[in-house]
């Protein structure tokens, strides 16, 4: 197995060498080939920063041309191939997709696997790639969607499109692309992918392992992004423009630190014209700052994360984890734990899910594992306890609601017809509020994508 592998990888080395005709980026929606990429990471293999997505390509294929594949134990090796294998498809210079997916209630990414903010999609997409410049038209058709609002009814939406050009060292890019901001696995404080993406106009480093200037050159590869925006109109409280701008950077290959700042800018009319949402959110602009540090020493590390906002008046949360790599030369596990503290002031409006009564967590432990396959079989499960904040908004009286919820999410991805299956499940127990009963409810869903 070992010996076939390394033949492969042999026969890849023009590959590695050739410029990159892709879209630049890597982006957020494989949490499977973000394992791999920070199991290398952990094990000092790749030395670019690797906490701020969309990450680009052109660093990571540098340092997967540095690596020498003979030192590599057999769950590097794995992750190798799973990132050579992802990146070589990226290369083609036309890609074609087709996704189908439905779901019984809304559930987001922070669940689990896949976002499903509708009870059926149709999602049809094409990218285009030259020297220099990508594109992507992706265009969603839905039926039933839960994000519905006053505002909109939301049947057809383009997200996943993007256009990109390369200047330099620098990309342009315009779009409705996902982004996580962070260590974090389970829930970001600033970008992650729970809810749709923002429309963003942006600027970022296409190679942060090229030195930016000698008066920071201990810093070691540094990854620059700054962007505009809008949040997508999919509920009331992601009315918003905002700018924002992140760096990190590895002085070591076992430190990565990252450093962040969104300003953010509500659309008051629209905020206040619903008295409950407007006695809990400010319409006042908003700044928050966020610092992130993660240790990595060989199959494990260390993260945390502060994030200071102030609307007025000051809040602050905090975020511990820590990860851990283990398996063998046909599977991958990725197990993780962490503890994240959102005070009740903060304006966290992520994690506002459509369809529900909004309740912003206070507090929440969770724990999980994720396993990867060479022949695209994979699985997660994430177990979540939540503290949740004494202000609760139902928009809909009749809305139920478990307060304090345990919660397990899970899922499983197969390869079937061509393409990819994946089956998503979650399973939550609390008490509800209108009944004052303890009860359990089920949310699942399946997304199938194909690719050519």
């Amino acid at each position: 197995m070992r010996c076939n592998i390394i033949l492969v990888l042999a026969s890849a080395s023009l590959f590695m060498t050739a410029p990159l005709k892709a879209a630049p980026w890597v982006n957020t929606d494989d949490q499977y080939l973000r394992s791999s990429i920070q199991l290398l990471a952990d094990a000092g293999q790749i030395r670019t920063a690797v906490n701020t997505f969309p990450l680009m390509w052109r660093p990571l294929l540098q340092d997967l041309a540095r690596i020498d594949t003979s030192s590599l134990n057999d769950t590097q090796l794995l992750a190798y191939t799973r990132l050579l294998t992802a990146a070589r498809f990226a290369q083609q210079e036309t890609m074609t997709s087709l996704a189908l997916s439905g779901s019984t209630d809304p559930f987001g990414l922070s669940d689990g696997g896949n976002a499903y903010q509708e009870q059926a999609k149709v999602s049809l997409g094409t990218e285009l790639k030259g020297h220099n410049w990508s594109a992507g038209v992706f265009k969603q058709f839905r039926d039933k969607a839960y994000d519905s609002n006053l505002y909109t009814d939301n049947k057809t939406h383009w997200d996943g499109s993007y256009s990109a050009y390369t200047l330099g060292n620098w990309v342009l890019m315009a779009g409705v692309v996902p982004q996580w901001w962070g260590p974090a696995q389970h829930q970001s404080f600033l970008f992650d992918n729970q809810s749709r993406p923002a429309k963003s106009v942006q600027v970022s480093r296409l190679n942060a392992n090229e030195l930016l200037g000698n008066a920071v050159s201990w810093l070691g590869p540094i990854h620059v992004n700054v962007q505009i925006g809008e949040y997508a109109g999919t509920a009331v409280l992601r009315h918003a423009r905002y700018g924002a701008a992140r760096a990190n950077f590895r002085p070591i290959p076992s430190l990565e630190i990252g450093g962040s700042l969104v300003r953010l800018r509500p659309y008051p009319e629209q905020l206040a014209s619903i008295p409950a949402l407007f006695e809990r959110y400010t319409v006042a602009d908003s700044t928050t700052v966020g610092i992130d540090v993660q240790w990595r020493q060989g199959d494990w590390s260390l993260y945390s994360e502060l994030s200071s906002q102030r609307t007025g008046e000051i809040s602050q949360g905090w975020l511990l984890g820590a990860q851990w790599h283990f398996g063998h030369e046909s599977l991958l596990l990725n197990a993780f734990a962490e503890l994240q503290h959102i005070p009740e002031k903060y304006q966290y409006w992520l994690s506002l899910q459509p369809n529900e009564a909004l309740a912003q967590p206070k507090r929440m432990i969770t724990l999980g594992i994720k396993a990867y396959m060479p022949q695209g079989h994979a699985a997660y499960a994430k177990i979540s306890l939540v503290d949740d904040s004494d202000k609760v908004i139902q928009l809909v009286e009749e809305t139920s609601y478990l307060s304090d919820p345990i919660s397990l999410h899970s899922g499983i991805q197969l390869p079937v017809l061509g393409g990819l299956l994946s089956l998503d499940y979650r399973l939550q127990h609390g008490d509800n509020v209108l009944s004052n009963q303890t009860e359990f409810t089920h949310r699942a869903g399946a997304t199938w994508e194909w690719r050519w």
